[in-house]
């Protein structure tokens, strides 16, 4: 098969991945699959529920890094019949999009689906392995960690007690177990970021703002373009100490009217990549943005910012972001 028809095929796998022939090439399509599943782990769940039992096996197979993967190689057994391997799927899948629901961060619905996983014997033994040993482990995985509060669930969640998570972690409070350990755990997180200032704040004093209890702002940053065209490169960028996702980059490249790439990321997490320019932690996004630039040929427009702060305190972020 040559490059062009094999990637043609790659395409139709794509569109149909919903309902996928038993016939269909079970290594191509655990391809797309798992480009799928470290892109969005939101929408694998919802695209990738009935993959037929070659592709399941050749993705469990494949040597995994992102956790995502990791948690399915884990709750899933690969040398089951067809028929078990199906059920254990569904039930594996089940738990992935209610690890990723889309209510807020306190809501009474998040909350029930992180305390059910927690109490789920067979999928949080995989999830506990997910954050142990995986890359790009999510808030969400966290959660579920402190909801269950066991000493396992603990030894998972000692790899992620890092400086530059120190808001994120503050905010997996609301939903955790009430024990002692993690009483203590979030006394001393709590003590630590009054010691540091979360990663929010230090941005603020990168940017050389004044200490605050609390610093947001949102920047949108359009490549430059000629009067009455869209700009062919579109990039957000937001850092918010009132989130548990408190940074976060995103990156659309438009043709022709519509998106032709996409970079999406945030402090823990990369969402998908289709632009290939990489991620890059928050104090490294004035550099990473010129280097961006760089890349995709484009030159910077002046950031427009929405903050707390006000006045000359937000060209002091725009100028941060774009010297």
């Amino acid at each position: 098969m040559t490059k062009k028809s094999r990637s043609a095929l790659r395409e139709q796998i794509h569109a149909a991945i919903r309902k996928l022939p038993a016939t269909v090439d079970a290594e191509l399509a655990a391809d797309v699959a798992l480009e799928i599943l470290v892109d969005s782990a939101w929408a694998f769940s919802r695209d990738c529920k009935r993959l037929p039992p070659a592709v399941m096996r050749e993705l469990l197979q494949r040597k995994a890094t992102d956790s995502t993967h990791i948690y399915l190689t884990l709750a899933v057994d690969p040398d089951a019949s067809d028929a078990q391997l199906a059920k254990s799927w569904s039930r594996a899948i089940q738990g992935l999009a209610d690890l990723e629901i889309i209510n807020s961060w306190h809501s009474k619905q998040k909350k029930e689906k992180f305390q059910a996983l927690a109490h789920d014997h067979h999928l949080l033994p995989a999830i506990q392995g997910a954050a142990a040993n995986g890359e790009n482990v999510s808030n969400n995985m966290l959660a579920v960690l402190v909801a269950d509060g066991s000493d396992e669930s603990m030894d998972a969640l000692i790899p992620h007690l890092e400086h530059d998570r120190l808001d994120a972690l503050r905010l997996l409070q609301v939903h955790a177990r009430d024990t002692p350990r993690l009483r203590a755990l979030f006394a001393e997180l709590h003590r630590e970021a009054e010691k540091l200032g979360s990663p929010a704040q230090q941005i603020a004093r990168l940017v050389g703002l004044p200490e605050a209890k609390q610093f947001w702002f949102k920047a949108m940053i359009w490549s430059e373009a000629p009067e009455g065209r869209i700009a062919s490169v579109q990039t957000h960028v937001e850092v918010d100490s009132r989130k548990a996702r408190w940074f976060a980059v995103d990156v659309a490249r438009v043709a022709g009217g519509t998106i032709d790439g996409h970079t999406t990321f945030t402090h823990d997490e990369v969402h998908g990549d289709t632009l290939s320019i990489g991620r890059c932690d928050a104090p490294e996004v004035p550099n990473w943005l010129a280097k961006v630039a760089k890349k995709l040929r484009v030159t910077w427009g002046r950031p427009f910012i929405s903050s707390n702060v006000r006045g000359t305190k937000r060209e002091q972020i725009a100028r941060w972001l774009v010297p």
